[in-house]
């Protein structure tokens, strides 16, 4: 290891003191160009490691999600609601969470939700060019760019 010298003293005189300089804490932030900082935990794409498939894009994610608790709730009655696809990547509940924390934080309202709920139930995204559903496409496109991130982060959605 190569020991460098430390400076105590008052920034006019600094006088150089034997000894290695300690170790940055893990974790701490780094200015570009003087390495990079340690990756904290999860895989290469910065989320926890999954198994499966992620998701192409946030539209398939909440389409999945939509569909999943649906049927859950229409298999609650005779199961006990243990259903899960095998091949998915994650919990409908994780994609429930990121929405919630999204509307804590006031960046969805209540009108994306139901817009999510609604053409993820019909299993599509709003048209744009049809004028009836013009207006719901765009908050539908509001809300999927808004919980992107949080979904990539996890490594939901590739």
């Amino acid at each position: 290891m190569i020991q460098k010298e430390r400076t105590t003293g008052p920034a006019s005189g600094r006088q150089p003191v034997a000894g290695p300089i300690p170790p940055s804490p893990r974790g701490v932030f780094r200015a570009p160009g003087r390495g990079a900082a340690p990756a904290l935990r999860g895989s290469a794409s910065g989320g926890p490691h999954r198994r499966g498939r992620p998701f192409a894009d946030a539209e398939a994610c909440i389409i999945w999600m939509v569909q999943a608790l649906t049927a859950e709730a229409e298999d609650a009655p005779r199961k006990a609601g243990t259903r899960q696809t095998a091949a998915a990547i994650c919990s409908p509940a994780e994609v429930v969470k990121c929405l919630d924390t999204l509307y804590r934080r006031r960046r969805i309202d209540l009108h994306h939700v139901r817009i999510l709920r609604l053409w993820g139930h019909r299993g599509r995204a709003p048209d744009a060019a049809n004028p009836m559903e013009k207006a719901e496409g765009r908050v539908w496109r509001e809300a999927l760019d808004r919980l992107d991130w949080p979904l990539r982060s996890l490594g939901i959605i590739s």
